[in-house]
């Protein structure tokens, strides 16, 4: 699991940043991190 995966949750959802990070989570989808069901 890539390190800054759970830092994306640490983030508010209005705030560019997370915009960003939820995106690249979804690209990672395909890995079948576990994060990627809290999106």
């Amino acid at each position: 699991m890539q390190g800054d995966g759970p830092v994306v949750f640490g983030v508010d959802e209005g705030t560019p940043q997370y915009t960003v990070n939820r995106t690249r989570m979804r690209v990672r989808s395909v890995n079948g991190t576990p994060a990627i069901a809290r999106v």
